[in-house]
């Protein structure tokens, strides 16, 4: 593995933005990002841009927390991530979109990676050479499955395969990814995934399956009223993280 102390190029910073606290949410779609901050009563008066997309943080409340978004791919991903780690985010959730591989797995089902297969290049930066899989922090997955069972949330759990290339998910490499198990395919987790376990931080994520191309052809599900419900629920979890006053340890 890449010594940390390696790198020429390290995140900076700036100043710290008001009370951002240990824990995170980086949320990849735009109305998801307004949804969670209306569910966590953070505003634009309390927010920054950061590189292309935006920092939402509480005011001088402590312990504080904070959303980011919004962002698509791996590389960006991880800048976003490792300038949060700068700042003392010590728990991250991710919540973001993907398509089924599964012919199990449905538009609008919500899927808890218990595992992300490495199908992008920044992972390789992160994790010893040819390793092909990187997982979450069990702690926090535990957590948002026990909220979802609490609200009657139903959910799956499985592997995740991220990509590089969206328009190269060709009918070989699903059948690939199918035979490994994989129930859905995003851009995002498993390099988020892999810094978590190089930077020694806790990461979780939730997904909402936007799409399918399980059966060798594009179904869109966009639009699909499932789809809305289940980006709903997914965000009160992520909110419930974000403002539980209980540590995801206990």
């Amino acid at each position: 593995m890449i010594r940390a102390d390696e790198a020429i190029i390290s995140p900076i910073p700036g100043d710290r933005p008001g009370s951002i606290g240990p824990r995170c949410a980086m949320v990849g779609n735009p109305k998801d990002v307004d949804d969670v901050c209306a569910l966590a009563d953070l505003t634009r008066k309390n927010s920054r841009r950061l590189f292309l997309s935006k920092l939402y943080y509480t005011p001088a409340v402590l312990p504080g927390y904070s959303v980011i978004g919004s962002f698509i791919g791996a590389p960006y991903a991880v800048m976003l991530l490792e300038t949060a780690i700068t700042w003392g985010v010590r728990e991250m959730i991710f919540f973001g979109w993907c398509g089924s591989v599964s012919p199990e797995v449905q538009v609008g089902d919500i899927i808890v990676p218990d595992l992300a297969m490495i199908d992008e290049g920044t992972s390789a930066n992160y994790l010893p050479p040819d390793t092909i899989e990187s997982r979450p922090s069990y702690s926090l997955q535990n957590h948002l499955k026990k909220k979802m069972r609490e609200r009657n949330i139903r959910f799956q759990e499985g592997a995740v395969w991220t990509t590089d290339a969206i328009f190269r998910e060709t009918q070989p490499k699903i059948a690939f990814y199918q035979k490994k198990g994989a129930l859905c395919v995003d851009m995002e987790t498993s390099a988020l995934f892999s810094v978590g376990l190089f930077r020694n931080i806790r990461i979780g994520c939730v997904l909402v399956v936007s799409d399918q191309v399980s059966a060798g052809k594009w179904v869109q599900g966009f639009a699909h009223p499932k789809f809305k419900i289940s980006r709903q629920q997914a965000g009160a979890i992520v909110c419930d993280f974000l403002t539980s006053k209980k540590s995801i340890l206990s």
